[in-house]
């Protein structure tokens, strides 16, 4: 832990830097407490009593292998401008990734992981070309996961989601997600249950995707639908594929139920037909 004191009264670890590390978080014998594998706290300097014209703190993870948790991962605490890169988290009974405000993740891996691959409940982190499969193994849950963030970015740049028990992407109670990447072959705890993408009371989002299920033909057929929109989600733009490997007629793109009202976007078939709102 690196501290650093900026007017001779605040002060918090700054610029730590972890590489080259395996953390095995032996959870079979772990029987209380959070389990979490990596925990960084992180708060700024001069606080907002002092102005809070300081700076965000900077924790630093590249090339960091987390596994075998009782609870989530990596957590993040607080405010920040942590920087993840090279960051493999696996088999952890919680959630893989659980960041902090301004966090910035670049090719990192969640997979085999109980809850979410990646789940943001804190507005304005980035994540670049990472990856989550086979996660959501205890609770059907998403492979990325934005609960509850009302203000700030979420920027989401080639991300794939892969055979996750619940849904590829997750976008609840949020707005302001962009997310581009691919979708393929979720929904693995029950067939057709989950689609590649759930909005929930989701407002102004931006989905770019390709969405594919590559069982072969006879199914079964897990991802089967491209997007499920359910209520009060409203200015979202979705621009996305739906197909199945094998060439035959996928399922219809927007999941049964979904309203497509207050929202605009076009999902094409490799057929050629789709759907346009």
């Amino acid at each position: 832990v690196g501290t650093y004191v900026s007017n001779g009264t605040d002060s918090n670890a700054h610029r730590v830097h972890l590489e080259a590390v395996r953390l095995d978080g032996n959870r079979s014998n772990q029987t209380a407490g959070l389990g979490r594998g990596l925990q960084a706290n992180s708060n700024p300097l001069w606080a907002a009593s002092t102005g809070d014209t300081g700076w965000d703190m900077l924790h630093r993870l590249v090339n960091v292998h987390i596994w075998n948790c009782r609870g989530d991962g990596f957590y993040g605490e607080g405010r920040s401008e942590n920087d993840l890169l090279l960051v493999y988290v696996r088999e952890c009974s919680g959630n893989g990734f659980a960041p902090s405000t301004d966090t910035q993740m670049t090719l990192c891996i969640s997979a085999v992981n109980g809850l979410s691959g990646f789940k943001i409940t804190n507005p304005s982190n980035r994540l670049d070309a990472c990856k989550a499969w086979w996660n959501g193994q205890i609770t059907p849950s998403p492979g990325f996961q934005v609960n509850d963030v009302k203000y700030g970015a979420t920027v989401f740049s080639s991300c794939e989601a892969q055979d996750n028990w619940g849904p590829g992407l997750s976008i609840e109670s949020s707005q302001g997600v962009n997310f581009q990447g691919g979708f393929d072959s979720n929904s693995r705890s029950s067939a057709g249950a989950w689609p590649a993408v759930d909005l929930w009371d989701a407002r102004g989002n931006i989905i770019t995707g390709t969405c594919v299920e590559r069982r072969t033909t006879g199914g079964p057929y897990f991802q089967q639908n491209a997007i499920r929109i359910r209520s009060n989600s409203v200015g979202n733009w979705v621009h996305m594929t739906h197909a199945y490997m094998d060439q035959s007629t996928p399922g219809s793109a927007v999941m049964s139920g979904s309203t497509t009202t207050n929202n605009r976007g076009s999902i094409a078939t490799i057929s050629g037909t789709g759907a346009s709102w």
